[in-house]
């Protein structure tokens, strides 16, 4: 998401500073640079957050890491196995 970082908007930054942003939108393959906010314009009273897309990466990173993992780890118990959502 370094991507969406840049081009959300900030370009007064410095060399080196951190871009926050989130990625909004509907579903799970947005494209994260044109569905983007930054982090400070983020309204708990109306959020906007895409759950699908973070939902995906928090299961394509299960995969990855699955042989790393105990067999029952209540952080992925949404998730069982391939199927991801």
């Amino acid at each position: 998401m370094k991507g969406a970082a840049l081009s959300s908007g900030c370009s007064c930054g410095l060399a080196g500073d951190q871009l926050s942003s989130y990625v909004t939108g509907t579903g799970k393959r947005v494209v994260s640079y044109g569905n983007c906010k930054p982090a400070s314009n983020y309204d708990p009273a109306r959020p906007d957050v895409n759950l699908e897309f973070y939902l995906d990466r928090l299961a394509q990173v299960r995969k990855k890491f699955a042989p790393f993992l105990e067999v029952e780890n209540p952080l992925f118990s949404w998730c069982s196995g391939d199927e991801g959502l």
